[in-house]
């Protein structure tokens, strides 16, 4: 299980993505709470994960998508700072 909330309550930013074909968990984060950098970490399951060509083609498509996401998110949280840096 993924605990989203930080140890005050707070939301930590968490995103969950779910990958088809695969035991693996992936899930993104800041470093910290307001940090820019995000970590994305893939957390593997006790069961070994067996793909076909195509299925392999699909997981790695699902990764691009994922780090195309935490670049996404990275980016918004610099604009974040930015904005707030400004008010």
């Amino acid at each position: 299980m993924i605990i989203q909330d930080g140890s005050d309550g707070s939301d930590t930013g968490l995103v969950i993505v779910p990958v088809k074909n695969s035991s693996v968990s992936i899930f993104m984060q800041p470093i910290q709470v307001g940090e820019r950098q995000w970590n994305i970490t893939l957390e593997p399951n006790d069961e070994n994960t067996v793909l076909n060509s195509h299925q392999l083609h699909s997981l790695a498509s699902e990764l691009a998508v994922a780090a195309e996401l935490c670049s996404y998110l990275e980016a918004r949280s610099i604009g974040h700072e930015e904005q707030s840096d400004q008010v």
